[in-house]
């Protein structure tokens, strides 16, 4: 299946001020992007099978109600052309939800992700009671979803998150912060400390009976046993995956430091192509393909870190070289999660006592029946 992602930035406006934000630059200035540009960006890539949209921000659900049903009758009208098939997705700090936003989302199939750092959300977002509202609804009417909880503050406890996130059952990504905006104002933890903590909580959660999905080691996880989805960091996402600001104007990423590299204005693109040979995209592949020969020439993670992420290695000053503190994270993970793989495979555990989500995992990836032993 031909598959492609956008993420569309519908507003720079927000109504929080998250002290780690990446999109401070913009001035949080709310003006909502026309429809009429999500419409050509689209239209540029019709002949996919599926085109995947995350609704962005900013707040995305500043844009309002409105909007997105205009944006959803251009997608049917294109579907209907072209028999392209859309995979709506919202990003949102889930302040603004309410029944009729919940009741949109279910009636047109869209996804939602929150964005909510849980025992530091005060300290960092704030207004937290609204956000638990929001899950809470979420929850009562049985509709899924995940959350992203930035790791940013200098104490953070990720053990101590964890066990007050997974009360609420939903899937939860402890992201390491960006350090990008205004969190290169902030005292982070340090990755070492991020690192450790991941891999202690690691040891923690498979054998967590109660346990919620963290997405950190699904993840991690599905790039050991070579199935299932991964991070976009460790595949080669370039070329299926955009971004697209509030006024048009096209990137590989929607993080800050990729904005170094344009790849025009979606006005001024008659096909994809238009996109695929600006001077931007050039540039931004061609600085990934040196940072990945020289991985893979060095490396014997290549195989599985592909080079890493290119925006975080914009982010540390060059795109043709990898920030080290995120090859630290990826190898020290990746030989721990293995390693703890590997003893289960050659003891033949019995699965039963272990996460239901490490288990599902595991059980996918190797085709075991559920309830045997390995």
């Amino acid at each position: 299946m031909k598959r492609i992602q956008l993420i569309i930035k519908v507003t720079n406006g927000c109504n929080l001020r998250c002290k780690y934000c990446y999109n401070a630059g913009a001035d949080f200035k709310h003006e909502t992007i026309a429809p009429e540009k999500i419409e050509k960006l689209i239209s540029l890539f019709d002949e996919h099978d599926e085109i995947g949209i995350i609704f962005h921000g900013g707040e995305p659900l500043l844009a309002g109600r409105e909007f997105y049903e205009k944006v959803l009758e251009i997608e049917k009208r294109l579907t209907v052309a072209s028999g392209v098939k859309f995979v709506n997705s919202v990003q949102t700090n889930a302040t603004l939800l309410d029944e009729k936003w919940l009741n949109f989302f279910k009636k047109h199939h869209i996804a939602v992700g929150i964005s909510f750092d849980g025992l530091y959300n005060d300290e960092y977002r704030g207004k937290t009671e609204d956000t638990l509202k929001a899950i809470e609804l979420l929850r009562k009417n049985k509709m899924h979803f995940g959350c992203i909880a930035v790791v940013a503050d200098k104490n953070y406890d990720i053990r101590k998150n964890y066990d007050y996130l997974k009360q609420f059952g939903m899937p939860v990504d402890f992201s390491y912060v960006f350090i990008e905006g205004n969190a290169k104002d902030i005292d982070v933890l340090p990755v070492q400390s991020y690192v450790e903590q991941m891999v202690e909580l690691f040891d923690v959660w498979m054998k967590d009976k109660e346990g919620t999905s963290v997405r950190n080691f699904t993840y991690m996880m599905n790039k050991i046993l070579k199935c299932g989805g991964e991070y976009c960091g460790n595949g080669s996402c370039i070329g299926n995956f955009f971004c697209m600001d509030k006024t048009g104007s096209i990137y590989g990423c929607s993080r800050e430091a990729a904005h170094k590299y344009c790849f025009g204005n979606v006005d001024d693109a008659k096909t994809k192509s238009d996109i695929f040979n600006s001077q931007g995209f050039k540039e931004y592949i061609g600085g990934a393909i040196v940072r990945r020969k020289s991985c893979a020439d060095k490396c014997e993670f290549f195989d599985y870190c592909k080079g890493g992420c290119t925006d975080e290695a914009i982010s540390h000053g060059d795109i043709t070289k990898q920030n080290p503190q995120y090859c630290y994270f990826f190898k020290t993970m990746y030989k721990h999660v293995k390693s703890r793989i590997d003893e289960l495979l050659a003891s033949k555990a019995d699965l039963s006592e272990y996460n239901p989500h490490f288990k599902k995992a595991l059980v996918q990836a190797t085709s075991i029946p559920e309830n045997d032993n390995i």
